[in-house]
């Protein structure tokens, strides 16, 4: 199914689970990442946990079902700024490999990584292609954040 990007507030999507890039070091404090925060205090705790723990890791991901809609929390960064391209991709492919296990039926994400994780967002669009573009579920991406606008995900 191919991915659709769209222009709007990424809070009011229509998909079952909402994803974005995290650091490995239990913050959320700047970005998307505080309103996650802000929004899903309970998912908050149990991240940060994982991240003390040593249960989250770069290039993995933390799926926290007890929210409508679901969080996925991608490890994309080990420290605050520092996102790489090889995190971000084994994110993705470790989605890919694990979506119908998990139970994701559609899933929409901010620009991951090309914010606060400075990637070039081209380079993140690829790997997005290359590992989301061929579930058959619905991907949405919001490239750019209208707040209080609902995108067109049809």
């Amino acid at each position: 199914m191919p991915i659709k990007y769209v222009s709007g507030d990424l809070f009011l999507t229509e998909a079952q689970t909402l994803a974005h890039g995290c650091n490995c070091r239990g913050r959320m404090g700047a970005g998307v990442a505080r309103e996650f925060k802000a929004r899903f205090p309970g998912m908050f705790k149990e991240y940060r946990r994982r991240c003390h723990s040593g249960e989250f890791q770069t290039g993995g991901y933390y799926l926290e079902k007890k929210t409508t809609p679901w969080v996925l929390n991608l490890a994309t960064q080990a420290d605050l700024g520092g996102a790489t391209l090889e995190y971000v991709s084994a994110c993705f492919a470790a989605v890919a490999a694990n979506f119908e296990e998990e139970g994701i039926t559609s899933l929409a994400m901010p620009r991951i990584a090309a914010g606060l994780g400075h990637l070039e967002w081209d380079d993140v669009v690829d790997v997005i292609e290359e590992h989301l573009g061929v579930l058959p579920i619905p991907v949405i991406v919001y490239e750019k954040f209208i707040s209080g606008v609902a995108a067109d995900e049809a």
